[in-house]
């Protein structure tokens, strides 16, 4: 049963949830203080606040005094965390060596990376052998590719030492 009203557990569920956007959307906006463990918080406050709206009138009121109060101990430790993250981004801006003129993407489209030439290979690189070498494999056979000779392949199995029994036998 979804009984939406407006009571003290609705709006603050209401609250978390446009902040577990704000979270989400602060990617777009300042990409330098977002980290990739935001989603998952912002995903957290989402769904709490849906929850707390949709299902908050079943609480009692020291239940909805106890969400409040969390609720705002997690807000201000994520504006805290958020406001020293855009500090600390600062300082290390300023102390850098070097000047950083790229601005940094708001969309967070990547460039094309510069590769090197590489020098082609002396020798060619057998591209048919599906075989993995081992350390002995070129001692132990005469041929090139790493197979075993014909006679080794043809070798009769060891037998056990047991003897079959008849066909009479009964099982014991």
């Amino acid at each position: 049963m979804v009984n939406f009203g407006l009571n003290s557990a609705s709006i603050l569920g209401i609250f978390l949830a446009v902040a577990g956007a704000g979270l989400y959307f602060l990617r777009s906006v300042r990409p330098e203080v977002s980290r990739d463990y935001d989603i998952f918080f912002s995903a957290v406050g989402l769904l709490c606040g849906l929850i707390l709206l949709f299902q908050g009138w079943r609480l009692d009121p020291i239940l909805q005094f106890g969400q409040l109060l969390l609720s705002g101990s997690t807000v201000f430790f994520a504006t805290e965390t958020i406001r020293l993250r855009g500090i600390t981004t600062e300082q290390a801006r300023r102390s850098a060596p070097y000047a950083d003129d790229r601005r940094v993407s708001k969309t967070r489209v990547y460039t094309e990376a510069e590769l090197d030439q590489l020098e082609p290979e002396d020798e060619p690189v057998a591209r048919n052998n599906r075989r993995l070498r081992g350390y002995d494999d070129d001692a132990r056979s005469g041929r090139p590719d790493g197979y075993g000779e014909a006679e080794a392949r043809t070798r009769p199995r060891p037998s056990s030492g047991r003897s079959a029994p008849p066909p009479n036998a009964k099982p014991t």
